[in-house]
């Protein structure tokens, strides 16, 4: 790499950068209105008029974001609270609001939404526009661009409130003079977005160097990946108080687990009521809303109820590993977000580790950039950022399952010693020694070329712990135990050093963690539910009663395509993505929340899972078509379970996605193995939109809409970020 070029092109990607900023992403400076400003303040208030609505009271001041006091207007009535000015007889370019709630407490008190009203050439009576959110603390918001046909004779401000609001009056200006919005963390990402799409371009240079991360150039630029990534899952984490500092009751269920255990048993404090007790069947959950009403007594949501007890279904893992040390050692509650970006960045580390070895392991010449961004699309699109969008306790269990599950195969996969590998040809199947194996125009790495030398003993142990911890998670995610029948499999037949008798010690590492938490487990169960078997998931007080909800065929069909088929829906809004219309002829209890398409369709990279089959004698040659096969299966399976079990939530898109990558990964992997240059340079340019449409899905998830999204719970957030893209409003 020449060092002078590249930084030559550095520079000029921040000067472009630079440009855009100015002469593009900020073009309404240059094209503001000019002379024509009309300025409404407390001064001259006489030019509106106010609807029946809205009181105007001067003598009620109150504090501005500014420290001054301004008179305040006071919502009545919110179907005729608007201000109105009349005899404008101008082209409306567009409208400053700059009118405050009154109210400090809570992020949701910063955002008004207005609708405008008006006329003009082409109207002569009043014409409704979209509505717009106004967000105190993002001054681009207050600017409304209209696009009205020629002059105005009147214009109309409604407010979108409840009754009872009272706010700051400011001031209002129709054509006001436009700003320079500068914004250098605009200029640093787009800086940053060009130059990535220059190093990984199809032609660049970097694709010439091999993964070796024995080279210190390797590590550092690795590192700096890492760093980033760790302040951007710290940062999505507490973009959302509503998580950091929950104030939800059900939210704190392991809070509430841990205060028991610590207290000596394992049902939750919380008596429930004689109401709850009398029931014949409190899983009804109409019948059980109807009993309460106006009863003045409440029951615990999402509970398991068992015997006159209140219990937690949800997986006692992560109680043990975080919740219960944290509360013996500090006397304090552990915040449920912590446990989420902590694990996430495991989660990072075991990805990174586990693509790594399935490199080095199977295939030869792998660019070192190739790793970096297959991996990251792993880490960033299985579904992670989703949760940590929403770090509550339900994300917790599931990406501790992820993690565990990922964590395992890489241990597994890196307990086996193997001698030197030595090399196949894929034309004619002649053996070569390993310094040949580039005489020839394709050579493969082969697991039958390779000879097992032995396990490390310690790994093994730890592959076996965190695949079994599974279990204590979500156990619907312990299908991922069995991939070790086609990772071990010649092992296991073949060489006869696992479950046999002369690997006693192999066989035991293997099967003891399993043997010790499924022991616990089982206790556990039986404790709560008198079954060893039994989670209690069935007895959860939810919005449908789960002891009757069975299996039905139907439900499985619209879990498949919902989870992994469905196109989510467009939007010219930010951030362009929004959630389907749940639509379905299926006549029965189907739960489902806010979806956003399949996985399938919005990382289409992975739909090369489709085609395994035409891997199949490349896959058999590596030793790996039985595991990908498997992966493939298993996730299909725990798309049904999780639809059967529970229904169709976006937080379930991780519980499956991570087997779809593994597979995903390794069938690019070789499509690049086989192909000569010129197709590869081809194959990048479409790796490269599959990465650029994930990235930017993955970046899209924290601003999606639906529960507790950020426009409601941080409007700052979302705003700043939405003018910052949709420069043009």
């Amino acid at each position: 790499m020449d060092r002078k070029k590249f930084l030559k092109s550095v520079g000029i990607i921040f000067i472009i950068s630079l440009i855009l900023e100015i002469f593009v992403f900020n073009f309404r400076f240059f094209t503001q209105a000019d002379g024509n400003e009309i300025v409404i303040t407390p001064e001259n208030i006489d030019k509106v008029t106010f609807g029946d609505g809205i009181e105007y009271d001067e003598n009620n001041k109150w504090t501005n974001d500014d420290g001054q006091l301004k008179p305040s207007i006071f919502i009545t009535d919110n179907k005729e609270a608007y201000i109105e000015l009349n005899d404008i007889n101008k082209k409306i370019d567009n409208v400053y609001i700059d009118i405050s709630n009154v109210k400090r407490k809570s992020y949701s008190d910063k955002k008004t939404v207005y609708k405008i009203w008006a006329t003009d050439e082409a109207n002569a009576l009043y014409f409704s526009l979209p509505e717009r959110d106004v967000v105190r603390d993002v001054e681009k918001s207050k600017y409304i661009n209209l696009n009205l046909s020629g002059e105005s004779e009147k214009i109309k401000i409604e407010f979108k409130t409840k009754d009872k609001e009272r706010f700051v009056f400011n001031e209002i200006r129709i054509n006001a003079s436009y700003p320079m919005f500068f914004s250098f963390i605009r200029i640093i990402a787009v800086f940053l977005i060009i130059l990535v799409v220059y190093m990984i371009r199809p032609k660049s240079c970097f694709y010439k160097y091999t993964l070796n991360l024995k080279s210190l150039r390797q590590k550092w630029a690795l590192c700096a990946v890492i760093i980033v990534h760790i302040f951007a899952f710290t940062g999505i984490s507490l973009f959302n108080p509503g998580f950091v500092n929950t104030k939800i009751e059900h939210h704190k269920q392991y809070q509430q687990l841990t205060d028991a255990i610590l207290d000596g048993h394992v049902y939750l404090d919380k008596e429930p009521s004689d109401i709850l007790k009398n029931m014949d069947n409190p899983y009804d959950t109409n019948l059980r809303k109807e009993t309460f009403k106006d009863t003045g007594e409440k029951f615990l949501w999402d509970r398991a109820y068992y015997n006159g007890k209140y219990y937690v279904y949800f997986g006692i893992v992560p109680v043990l590993t975080y919740y219960l040390p944290f509360k013996v050692i500090t006397g304090n509650d552990f915040p449920t977000f912590a446990g989420i970006v902590f694990t996430a960045i495991i989660l990072m580390f075991a990805v990174l580790g586990l693509v790594h070895r399935i490199i080095k392991r199977y295939f030869k010449d792998v660019p070192f950039l190739l790793y970096i961004l297959l991996s990251f699309f792993f880490i960033d699109s299985c579904g992670i950022i989703y949760l940590l969008k929403r770090p509550d306790f339900y994300s917790l269990p599931i990406i501790m399952a992820v993690t565990f599950s990922v964590s395992g195969l890489y241990f597994w996969i890196s307990s086996v010693r193997y001698k030197e590998y030595s090399y196949v040809n894929s034309k004619n199947e002649k053996k070569v020694n390993i310094k040949d194996y580039k005489k020839f125009d394709i050579a493969e790495k082969s697991e039958e070329n390779m000879e097992f030398e032995g396990f490390i003993k310690w790994r093994l142990l730890m592959g076996s712990l965190c695949m079994a911890l599974v279990a204590g998670c979500r156990p619907q995610l312990l299908l991922g135990s069995f991939l070790s029948i086609p990772l071990f499999f010649n092992i296991v037949f073949k060489d006869r050093k696992l479950f046999s008798k002369d690997s006693i010690k192999e066989t035991l590492v293997f099967i003891m963690p399993y043997i010790v938490i499924a022991a616990g487990l089982m206790y556990y169960n039986y404790i709560r539910f008198d079954s060893v078997i039994d989670f209690g998931a069935n007895y959860n007080l939810t919005t449908n009663d789960m002891t009757k909800r069975g299996f039905v065929l139907g439900r499985s069909a619209l879990g498949i395509f919902s989870y992994l088929f469905q196109p989510p829906a467009y939007s010219p809004r930010f951030p362009f993505i929004s959630d389907v219309w749940f639509y379905t002829n299926y006549m029965g209890v189907t739960i489902h929340e806010y979806l956003f398409g399949g996985i399938l369709f919005n990382h289409f990279l992975l739909c090369i899972n489709l085609f395994v089959f035409k891997f199949k004698n490349s896959l058999k040659l590596k030793g790996l078509f039985h595991f990908c096969i498997m992966s493939i299966l298993f996730s299909v399976m725990i798309v049904i379970a999780d639809t059967q079990l529970a229904g169709l939530l976006q937080r379930y898109m991780v519980d499956f996605a991570w087997l779809m990558f593994i597979p995903g990964i390794i069938l690019i992997l070789i499509l690049l193995e086989r192909v000569n240059d010129y197709l590869k340079k081809h194959i990048y340019t479409v790796l490269i939109c599959g990465f650029a449409f994930s990235f930017y899905y993955d970046f899209a998830t924290i601003f999606f809409y639906g529960d507790n999204a950020l426009y409601n719970t941080n409007p700052t957030v979302h705003y700043y970020v939405t003018h910052l893209v949709q420069f043009w409003l």
